[in-house]
């Protein structure tokens, strides 16, 4: 079985091949630098009429100090270390996951990525960095060891846009925040939320370096990452959406937008820097949206993850709890007439919460495959906007107390999706097959009928199989291909996937002797699988076994 290197060969070499396919490999770059560009030229506008400082936007700033902090330190690492853990006790191959040992993974090895818009998807920035990792190590050893990293950077981002809470909360929020569901397990290559997420924090931390110094520089920074982060995944153009939304109702109910500036834009760029920003951002991609995508009723990325609206109230139950005490706090605050002169705190919340909204009541959807589909990971900014909202708005003692119980609650999802989790198995199986092939020319693998929930997914195990055994004769037996019209069409992918050196052979006909025959424990068929197995299994782990059938 293949063991991958710690790194590759012609390190240089396969980055500027990657980027030449990522950059050049389609038409989106034009558009992206002619976007850049105009808001490049937007933001020296701005600052050649002197548009407003907006030093409202952001609260006064802690001491940034850890110092005496050593308690709130210890739990931050703690729980970082938690989640360093867990990603080491997962598999660290493609076996992890389906997408993973998907032909799109080692084309990916080859190629390198392209930008993912058009059709059903506009998030060309989302995986630009395998562009780089990728050229350097396929190891997932290394690979989990630069996730880790960027958590650690996440980290190290919020405690610095988070610097108007105190250093002890702040460190137990952050840690608290680790331990989220729905960023616990962001911790995979798959995910390109991390990338999100740096962007989106670099962003307002760079905005806020602009109203307290007045440079312009600061607000081109905002500018970019803000761009980036809206290119890197839908969503992010959403949260933006709702702190816009947030900031205009506040204008107009204090009578900073009215019938003198309303219909003038020009005036309203220069009293509303940020804001105008943000609306530029947000219409470029509409723009490149409607042109380049389908509309949702047509969104086939979207109607195959579609859920109805109680099971989405099942799965983002943690996101809609955290929401809920947020605007409890938020009423009470406004019952209280609290001072709401500190914009960015009750933005936050508005576009955590146009998140969650949108998830449940337009994309109506969830994570879609299997090995996601339990996850949270796409209302990751609702679970953390709403939780650093609860923070800067209450006492110490009831905090604790929300932070105590959020820790339990996550502790408690997180080991039920650990449970989840068959990468190691599937590994376990690849383990078993390369010591029948150091006594066997050639194996055939044959799975009962219903041993995965979707088709394709066997299809990842033909390709994963290929690339940990590239020279071995290894054959999959596919026999639900006799059942679907354009069987034709369906082998002659397979051959020249095969020729490819991307897929083992693949054959249509039904199980036979000599075959290595799969089943899963844990389909809900598995009974009527085994009925007509009379032989003891020749391998077997928590989820599978395997016979040799005679």
């Amino acid at each position: 079985m293949l063991q991958e290197p710690l790194v590759q060969n012609n390190i240089l070499a396969t980055i500027l091949r990657n980027f030449n396919f990522y950059l050049f490999g389609s038409d989106w770059l034009p558009y992206a630098l002619g976007v850049l560009i105009f808001l490049s030229l937007t933001v020296l506008i701005l600052k050649l009429v002197r548009a407003e400082k907006e030093n409202y936007l952001f609260p006064a700033s802690c001491c940034l100090s850890l110092h005496q902090n050593q308690n709130g330190l210890f739990f931050c690492l703690l729980c970082f270390g938690i989640y360093a853990f867990n990603i080491f006790s997962l598999d660290n191959t493609l076996f992890n996951n389906y997408d993973l040992m998907s032909v799109n993974t080692t084309f990916i090895f080859d190629k390198g990525v392209a930008a993912t818009y058009a059709n059903d998807r506009l998030a060309p920035i989302s995986f630009f960095d395998l562009n780089f990792l990728y050229a350097v190590t396929h190891n997932f050893v290394l690979i989990n060891i630069y996730v880790i990293l960027k958590q650690a950077l996440i980290l190290w981002l919020l405690y610095n846009l988070l610097n108007y809470i105190p250093a002890k909360i702040r460190l137990l929020l952050i840690g608290t925040i680790t331990l989220l569901p729905a960023v616990f397990w962001v911790n995979n290559i798959i995910f390109p939320e991390q990338n999100e997420l740096i962007f989106i924090l670099g962003s307002f931390i760079c905005l806020r370096r602009y109203t307290q110094s007045y440079k312009f520089r600061y607000l081109w920074f905002y500018c970019f990452l803000a761009l980036l982060a809206v290119y890197t995944k839908e969503t992010a153009i959403i949260f933006y959406f709702g702190i816009l939304i947030y900031n205009l109702l506040y204008y107009i109910f204090h009578d900073k937008i009215n019938y003198h500036n309303l219909f003038r834009p020009w005036l309203m760029a220069k009293d509303f820097p940020f804001e105008f920003i943000t609306f530029l951002i947000g219409l470029s991609f509409a723009l490149f949206y409607f042109y380049t995508n389908n509309s949702m009723s047509e969104n086939l990325y979207v109607q195959s993850r579609q859920k109805p609206l109680l099971e989405l109230l099942k799965l983002f139950k943690t996101e809609i709890i955290l929401t809920v005490i947020a605007w409890i706090v938020f009423i009470k605050k406004f019952f209280q007439k609290k001072d709401y002169s500190i914009l960015i705190n009750e933005a936050f919340l508005f576009g955590a919460t146009s998140i969650l909204l949108f998830l449940l009541f337009i994309l109506k959807m969830d994570a879609g495959i299997p090995h996601t589909a339990h996850k949270t990971y796409y209302a990751i900014l609702c679970s953390i906007f709403s939780l650093i909202y609860i923070s800067s708005n209450l006492k110490n003692s009831i905090l604790y107390i929300i932070f105590i119980i959020i820790i339990c609650w996550s502790s408690v999802v997180n080991y039920y999706f650990r449970h989840k989790e068959n990468g190691i198995y599937y590994h376990q199986i690849a383990d078993f097959m390369a010591k029948e092939l150091t006594v066997k020319s050639k194996i055939t693998i044959s799975f009962a009928p219903t041993a995965e929930p979707l088709p394709w997914i066997y299809e990842t195990w033909s390709a994963a199989f290929k690339y940990y055994f590239p020279d071995k004769n290894i054959t999959f037996k596919f026999p639900w291909l006799q059942k679907i019209q354009g069987i034709e069409t369906s082998m002659y992918f397979y051959r020249r996937y095969f020729e490819a050196g991307k897929m083992t052979k693949i054959s249509p006909e039904p199980p036979s002797s000599g075959d290595y025959y799969i089943i899963k424990k844990t389909s809900p068929d598995y009974k009527k699988d085994i009925q007509n197995i009379n032989l003891p299994p020749v391998f077997e782990n928590r989820i599978f076994e395997v016979y040799l059938i005679r």
